[in-house]
């Protein structure tokens, strides 16, 4: 027999939690952005649930195999195989596929799909969750120019992949503080590193 909703919904936040980063602040604003949005635009928020914590699935495994940029398409094969379990309509099954496939598009063939990638934006444009990226990057080894630089690049990334009025309103003052705040961190991380005596 297979299992029910709920049991799915519970199922991928398990896996989350054992695939994600630790960071509960990174995780859990995609999430709670994904609901309010779908909420606000009467979306189906089963599949938005589901896709948004499918979505980056195998991003772990991908990136400790050095092929980061695989992990849609992994988290796609995993998703199509650990869907089958669960009493789910034809419609919700590729729905949820959809939602991860075109997470980091700009392009998208379904409202639910395009709230799911407008609400992982949140995590590289929301201040918090900003911050928190920064805590992981540095977590990783990077040094603080490094994982600045990387911030500065997903910020600018993610804002030009929102597509929602609803999300743009939300995230533009915050990008455009982020842009003034990381404009110059090539200059002064050169400046400030020399030998100034």
């Amino acid at each position: 027999m297979k299992k029910t909703k709920e049991e799915l919904v519970n199922d991928c936040l398990k896996l989350c939690k054992e695939n994600s980063p630790k960071d509960v602040i990174f995780f859990n604003i995609g999430i709670v952005k994904a609901k309010s949005l779908g909420a606000f635009y009467k979306a189906n928020l089963f599949v938005i649930t589901v896709g948004t914590l499918l979505m980056d699935i195998k991003l772990q495994e991908a990136r400790k195999a050095g092929i980061i940029e695989k992990h849609v398409e992994m988290s796609i094969e995993f998703a199509k195989v650990f869907l089958k379990n669960y009493s789910i309509t034809e419609e919700e099954f590729n729905q949820i596929i959809c939602c991860i496939r075109e997470h980091h598009l700009i392009e998208h063939t379904s409202l639910e799909a395009e709230i799911v990638s407008n609400a992982d934006c949140y995590r590289f444009l929301y201040p918090i969750s900003v911050f928190s990226y920064l805590k992981i990057l540095l977590e990783r080894g990077l040094n603080v120019h490094e994982a600045l630089q990387q911030v500065k690049n997903k910020v600018d990334e993610k804002y030009h992949l929102l597509t929602l009025s609803k999300a743009i309103e939300e995230l533009t003052d915050s990008y455009h503080s982020f842009e003034i705040l990381l404009r110059n961190i090539d200059e002064d991380y050169v400046s400030l590193t020399k030998d100034c005596l």
